[in-house]
């Protein structure tokens, strides 16, 4: 939200923090994190906005057109195919207002059941890093990428996802 109320009132070009070389200090991490909100993600969200509010599409639209993403200097992206950049952003324009809030809402609930299973006592401290890491990985992919709406990556990271929540009937249930 902030990216997107503030990109077209900024006037600085964050492309300028894209020396990565040393990225072991934190200003450089900041800087990289500075530059993937909004010089990388925020011109397609608000693109991806206008789009809605222009189209207000209330049920799936079946010849949605493609995002046509400007820069604050006024240079068109070529990268617009690859939608909105945010899933409940992308949600929201394939499937519409109505559809595309019921799957945000299933979607967040689904990401909730199964970080159930950080909370049980008896599980394998093992297994821990790999449900901590895909939830995280399912969380920062939902806000900044549209990756887990591909069939090869939801099925393996809700599979994953629904063998958490699974383990974590089980456990509270012994």
């Amino acid at each position: 939200v902030t990216s997107i109320n503030n990109y077209s009132s900024m006037n600085v070009d964050y492309t300028e923090y894209g020396d990565y070389e040393n990225s072991r200090t934190f200003d450089n991490i900041y800087n990289r994190a500075l530059y993937k909100l909004y010089d990388d993600r925020a011109v397609f969200w608000v693109a991806a906005w206008e789009q809605i509010m222009y189209i207000k599409p209330i049920m799936p639209m079946h010849d949605i057109p493609d995002i046509i993403a400007y820069r604050n200097d006024g240079n068109e992206l070529d990268a617009s195919v690859f939608g909105a950049h945010n899933t409940p952003l992308q949600l929201i324009r394939i499937f519409g207002i109505l559809m595309g809030t019921i799957l945000i809402i299933c979607y967040i609930y689904t990401t909730y059941l199964s970080s159930n299973i950080i909370l049980c006592k008896n599980i394998e401290k093992k297994i821990i890093p790999l449900f901590i890491t895909i939830i995280s990985y399912v969380i920062v992919i939902f806000m900044t990428g549209t990756a887990i709406m591909l069939p090869q990556f939801s099925l393996f990271y809700f599979g994953i996802m629904g063998i958490a929540y699974n383990k974590s009937l089980e456990l509270t249930n012994k």
